[in-house]
C-alpha cells in the first residue's frame, strides 16, 4: 500500500499521479514471469465500456458451469464451515 498525497492538487493532476502510481504496481505485476493474475486490466483506469472479445466470452462461458459452481460453493460453506453453524439469528 502506497499513501499518495493529492491535497493542494486540481483534479487532473491528482487523477494523473493516482493512475501513474497505479500502473507502476500493474506494471511490477505483470514482469513476473507468469503471473497468477485474474480479472486485472493492464493498463490503469477504469474497464467502463471495456468490451470483451468473442474469443474471451468464450473461453470465460467454458469455464463456468453453474451446476458446478453452485454446489462446490454449498459444499465450501456445509457443516461447521457455515458463518452461522452453531448459532442462532436473533429475534
Amino acid at each position: 500500500m502506497e499513501y499518495i498525497d493529492i491535497s493542494g492538487l486540481s483534479k487532473e493532476n491528482a487523477r494523473k499521479l493516482i493512475l501513474e502510481r497505479e500502473q507502476y504496481y500493474l506494471d511490477f505485476i505483470f514482469s513476473i514471469d507468469e503471473p497468477n493474475i485474474y480479472n486485472i486490466l493492464e493498463i490503469a483506469g477504469s474497464s467502463l465500456g471495456n468490451k470483451h472479445t468473442e474469443e474471451s466470452l468464450a473461453k470465460m462461458i467454458g469455464r463456468i458451469n453453474p451446476a458446478k459452481s453452485r454446489t462446490k460453493m454449498c459444499l465450501a460453506k456445509a457443516g461447521e464451515k457455515h458463518p452461522m453453524f452453531g448459532r442462532t439469528h436473533s429475534v
